[in-house]
């Protein structure tokens, strides 16, 4: 038996079996959710369909709302974590610069002790007859050269005389001075001084009398001192003034040994020579006079003005 249904009936099932369906669903996802079931009258109306339709949607944007909530405090872990690796990058940062300090410490401290063991190993720059000059410069200052410049040049060219040897002590200066200006205005970096020294050492060996003698020793001291050999430099200061203590180089080697001696840090001996130059030389020159100022400043002397 065929049963024939017309199209009004075919759209009324087709729409039930709809109904149906979504009730279904709906019935399915609630127990799902709330754990108890959900009471629905059947057959609905529209407004009733139209009710559960709405409650539907609530709960998708709830779960929406739930989603959105869970990406929120993920995003703010992940800014607590960003934050903790800056402070810890920061952190070390600092470490490694606290770091590279120290290495550096160690590495001067390292230089220091090398360089004092070094030096303690060297051989005693003065001898100890230098070394007392020094340290007892005003009895130095105070003992003057025996005999005058000429009469010390006329005994030792008589002497010479006697013995058939021909001298010229101007003659043997001028040649250590000629060497040591060479030097001065050659344009070679390092400049060598051994020849220009040794000339001028072997001059104040030959003629320790001579009154050129006092000149010598200063620039003997020059070549030191423009070496940083500071002792070496104040022990020929204080022997060329001792050896012509009226000679033309007098003043300027009282001058430039209380300039090292300040740099040695021997400030009362400083003052003792500073003393002696302004109380034997007044009519200094005035850049003599500006120098000497400013060593008696540099060394806090006492010396009125």
């Amino acid at each position: 038996m065929v049963i024939k249904i017309n199209e009004q009936s075919k759209r009324f099932i087709t729409k039930s079996i709809r109904q149906v369906w979504l009730l279904t669903v709906i019935i399915y996802t609630s127990s799902a959710w709330s754990g108890e079931p959900l009471a629905v009258k059947f057959p609905m109306n529209n407004s009733e369909f139209a009710e559960i339709t709405d409650s539907s949607n609530l709960q998708e944007l709830s779960q929406q709302s739930t989603s959105k909530q869970q990406d929120d405090i993920i995003n703010s872990e992940i800014d607590d974590i960003t934050r903790q690796f800056k402070l810890i990058h920061a952190e070390l940062e600092e470490l490694q610069h606290a770091q590279k300090t120290l290495t550096e410490t160690v590495n001067r401290l390292a230089a220091i002790l090398e360089t004092r063991n070094a030096d303690s190993n060297k051989k005693p720059l003065l001898s100890r007859e230098d070394a007392v000059q020094l340290n007892d410069i005003d009895q130095e200052l105070l003992v003057p050269r025996k005999g005058s410049d000429s009469a010390a040049l006329i005994s030792a060219t008589n002497s010479a005389a006697a013995k058939g040897q021909k001298i010229s002590p101007e003659v043997a200066y001028k040649d250590a001075y000629s060497a040591l200006v060479v030097v001065l205005n050659s344009k070679t970096e390092p400049k060598n001084f051994s020849k220009a020294k040794t000339a001028l050492e072997e001059f104040t060996q030959k003629y320790p009398a001579h009154a050129l003698t006092g000149n010598a020793f200063y620039w003997i001291g020059e070549i030191y001192a423009r070496n940083k050999e500071y002792e070496k430099s104040a022990i020929c200061y204080l022997k060329g003034y001792k050896a012509g203590p009226h000679g033309t180089r007098a003043s300027d080697n009282l001058l430039r040994l209380s300039e090292v001696l300040i740099k040695l840090g021997k400030q009362q001996e400083a003052c003792s020579t500073l003393f002696k130059l302004k109380s034997d030389f007044p009519d200094l020159l005035n850049a003599t006079v500006v120098r000497m100022k400013q060593a008696i400043k540099g060394a806090a002397c006492n010396i009125d003005k």
